[in-house]
Parts: structure tokens; sequence; C-alpha cells
């Protein structure tokens, strides 16, 4: 049903070529699609969401759809797919640098990511987080998900480098008090 209601919209958008509220409204029923589709689906998905993105590729909005369906996409795949996917946000990030909406959604993105690597692998990962969290200081939201990507790197370390970790998580905990 849900994909029949999107089909709905793609014919809006086509209907309504140029326009570019409607073209947003069509991103986000293509967003909530990838919330219910099984992987295959959510690739196609993506895609369609890329396609808008690039035609209106100004637009913020779209932009920031596009890469939450992206970050849907990265909780259904294998690590080395999800990597791929990473990037495609990380470029998101890069286009629209100051945009917080967008970086939030990248975090996140690497969350995922970092719950389903090694260590080592991990560890790089959280030190993106890092980033994220230092370039929007205050951005409590961010803090959450470089919290979180701490929390998942300390599962995979040796205890005396999770000492460390949970020592990083105890700073933002005192930070952020209450």
């Amino acid at each position: 049903e849900a994909e029949a209601t999107i089909e709905q919209l793609k014919g809006l958008h086509e209907r309504y070529c140029g326009n570019e509220e409607m073209a947003f409204v069509y991103a986000m029923g293509l967003v909530n699609l990838t919330n219910k589709q099984p992987m295959e689906g959510v690739e196609a998905t993506i895609e369609r969401l890329a396609e808008l993105h690039e035609q209106y590729s100004g637009n913020k909005k779209i932009a920031l759809r596009y890469a939450r369906g992206l970050v849907n996409l990265s909780t259904e795949q294998p690590a080395e797919e999800a990597e791929a996917t990473i990037e495609q946000l990380k470029g998101l990030h890069e286009r629209y640098c100051g945009n917080e909406e967008i970086a939030l959604v990248y975090a996140k993105g690497l969350v995922n990511l970092s719950a389903e690597q090694s260590a080592e692998e991990a560890e790089a990962t959280v030190e993106q987080l890092a980033e994220l969290y230092e370039q929007y200081s205050g951005n409590q939201e961010i803090a959450v998900e470089y919290a979180r990507g701490l929390v998942n790197l300390s599962i995979e370390q040796p205890a005396e480098e999770a000492e460390a970790t949970i020592e990083q998580l105890k700073g933002l905990h005192e930070r952020y008090c209450g």
C-alpha cells in the first residue's frame, strides 16, 4: 500500500515538475518507505532519492531526506556495504557544511556503522564522531550520538582500553549534566 501511495506522489511530482515543495513531499514519502521495505527495495528507493537530490541540488530539505534514507539503508547493510553508504553521508555533510541537521544524521550513520565494526575499525569511526562533536560543540544531539559511538567502541575493546573510553563518556556526562 505504501508503494502505491509513493507512486501517486511520483505522479504528482512529475505533473508539477520543477515544483520544489512537491519534490520535497515526494522525498518525505520515499524516506518513510525506506523504513518499511526489505533491503532490495530500500536500495531502489535510495536511488530515487539520489535522483531527486541531484535534480534539486540546492534544496537542503531534500538533501536532509536523502541523508535520512541513507541512514535507514545503513541499518540493514553489513559493515562493508554500510561503509560506502556512510561515505555518501559524509559527502552530503561536506557539501552542506554547517547544516546541523545533516551533521546529526551523519552522526547517526556513524553510530550504526560503529556497532558493526571491530574495535580497531570502530575507533576510526568514533574519531569521526569526535570531529563532528567538536565542530558542533553546542549540539547536544550530536553529543549523544558521540556517546553512543563511544559505548559501541567500549563493547569491542579490551578492558584497559575500554576504561579510557569510559572516561571520555564520563567527561561527556559531566559536560552535559542534567
